[in-house]
């Protein structure tokens, strides 16, 4: 399969969860779902935004095996609720890596909790439906290694100490 990049400040990755590292799933299995959690506190998003601070999206990258695109397969990826487009696509007996960006409006991102609290991470749902036609004469299946959420810019977290 295809390595997941390396976690940092903007770069947040799944590598192990329920709908991930499965056999081939077929409909029946599915949807398949996984989550991405963002722990890191940026602050007021839509102001940042406004301030051409952060970039107004983020890749969500994830690698799908046996993706029969070319033949009718048809499966619908969905982040949070709100569904992605194109169709994931593949080829038959191959890992590919899908990408698609993502406006920040679309994520989950955690509150920030205060001087001496603790940061909970905010969860991004990523769900699956695997072929969609479900055509009588054919059966297809999918299976994801990991998924991650990249953002391009955003400030970087400030520490300043009196001395």
């Amino acid at each position: 399969p295809v390595e997941p990049p390396a976690e940092d400040d903007l770069t947040f990755v799944v590598n192990s969860d329920v709908g991930l590292d499965t056999d081939c799933t077929f409909r029946a299995g599915g949807p398949l779902v996984f989550t991405v959690k963002i722990p890191r506190v940026f602050g007021d998003v839509t102001s940042l935004l406004d301030a051409g601070l952060i970039s107004d999206t983020a890749a969500l990258s994830l690698p799908a095996w046996d993706v029969d695109f070319s033949s009718g397969e048809y499966d619908e990826i969905s982040i949070n609720g709100n569904v992605l487009s194109p169709y994931l696509t593949g080829e038959n007996q191959v890992w590919k890596l899908n990408t698609y960006y993502v406006p920040l409006s679309m994520l989950n991102f955690p509150s920030d909790p205060g001087a001496g609290g603790t940061v909970q991470p905010a969860d991004n749902v990523i769900s699956v439906e695997i072929d969609l036609l479900q055509n009588p004469d054919r059966s297809w299946c999918v299976s994801f290694d990991w998924a991650a959420i990249q953002l391009r810019q955003a400030p970087r977290p400030v520490v300043l100490f009196h001395g």
